[in-house]
């Protein structure tokens, strides 16, 4: 089997057991996902936080992380929200998955506590602080949001003025955008093939260990059972269980305890690399989808101003067979709405373009850096103690 192809649920136990500092920023500390149990049929999983108001906590199911995510998308077009992990039918209630998703959901949680305008807003509070309201059902009641609500509402969070932008400097930030998307599409296979080449290299390491583990205690197995009775129960020439041999006895159990995997470190690394350029290329598509809505409804508005022309002129159409000039009136009010809708549209296009290159792909490049670097050098730290 491909090792890009594995399914990472069915890591060892003890992946999920690990979690390093060097894969956390220092306020992530302050929210976490644990104990998953099932409850009437549900799994539950314990969750925590903090924001303004102080600490929160309370059991949350997966799908009342999956709608908050969908809201979130939907109300904060452009933010790079982190991935959630997937939804699965069929065996979602195994003990390595829900070890898996566990894992995952407080990544999620701990990358969404990056964004204080996420915590504080309603969206999230309806999730953290629900006051006794069914969670899935308030976030799917709020009420929808224009397009010019939704650009408002980014310019008031990045406090992004896009008038101080020339049409020349938004061009040469889609060409960067441009770069991203082909960055993207070439490193994501290769991520994903490491993240197996990874996994399949983490399992050996822990076949490793838990062998000299396996080792250690057959050795001292074996000098109860068979060296005493070669030695007429002398254990002055046993060397474990040997009074005199106290240090070496204890140098072998430190080291039968002491191994680490470093493999483990950079698998959650890889793969949550994977995870990391999705949001931000979910960013990237959000504002690809703005300026193909606007083409769509540039078109839509040409159209509706030649069906104005023809009733006006009494001309006969497809589209205009049923129309008279008393609906003058309504195509001159849909070509007015949609002038307004495109002009929001290209508002919230202009400032994704500027916030995507000033904000989101400068700091993530950064963050990236600096992660890759810490994780190479862990591996090394690992793999030095691991040999002495």
């Amino acid at each position: 089997m491909d090792p890009s192809q594995q399914d990472e649920s069915q890591m060892p136990n003890t992946v999920y057991d690990h979690e390093s500092d060097v894969l956390m920023n220092d306020n992530e500390h302050n929210f976490s996902v644990s104990k998953p149990q099932d409850m009437g049929g549900s799994i539950y999983y314990e969750v925590q936080g903090q924001d303004r108001q102080g600490s929160w906590e309370g059991k949350r199911r997966y799908n009342e992380f999956f709608v908050l995510n969908e809201v979130l998308v939907r109300r904060f077009p452009g933010v790079p929200l982190p991935i959630l992990p997937e939804k699965k039918a069929i065996g979602n209630k195994d003990l390595l998955f829900l070890q898996d998703r566990t894992f995952y959901l407080q990544r999620y949680l701990r990358k969404l506590a990056r964004y204080e305008f996420i915590l504080e807003s309603q969206e999230f509070q309806l999730f953290s602080r629900p006051q006794g309201q069914d969670i899935q059902k308030s976030l799917e009641k709020l009420v929808p949001m224009s397009t010019m609500q939704k650009f408002e509402r980014l310019a008031n969070i990045t406090s992004i003025d896009i008038s101080n932008y020339d049409v020349m400097k938004k061009e040469q930030y889609g060409s960067k955008i441009t770069e991203f998307m082909y960055f993207y599409k070439v490193v994501q296979p290769l991520l994903t093939k490491l993240k197996g080449q990874t996994a399949q290299m983490m399992r050996t390491k822990l076949n490793t260990i838990q062998s000299y583990q396996d080792l250690y205690r057959c050795a001292q197995r074996y000098e109860d059972m068979n060296l005493q009775h070669y030695t007429d129960m002398n254990t002055a020439e046993l060397l474990l269980t040997n009074p005199d041999n106290a240090m070496v006895f204890q140098n072998l159990n430190e080291v039968a305890n002491s191994l680490q995997n470093p493999y483990i470190d950079i698998y959650h690394w890889a793969k949550g690399e994977i995870f990391d350029q999705e949001a931000v290329n979910n960013s990237v598509k959000e504002r690809n989808r703005c300026e193909q809505k606007i083409r769509e409804l540039e078109k839509t508005k040409r159209e509706t101003q030649q069906d104005l022309q023809d009733v006006q002129d009494g001309r006969k159409t497809l589209t205009t067979l049923f129309k008279d000039k008393s609906d003058t009136g309504n195509l001159a009010n849909k070509i007015e709405s949609l002038e307004r809708e495109i002009e929001a549209m290209q508002k919230l296009t202009d400032l994704l373009t500027i916030y995507l290159c000033e904000r989101v792909i400068p700091s993530y490049k950064k963050e990236k850096l600096g992660l890759y670097n810490r994780i190479l050098t862990q591996i090394q730290v690992i793999e030095i103690s691991n040999a002495h």
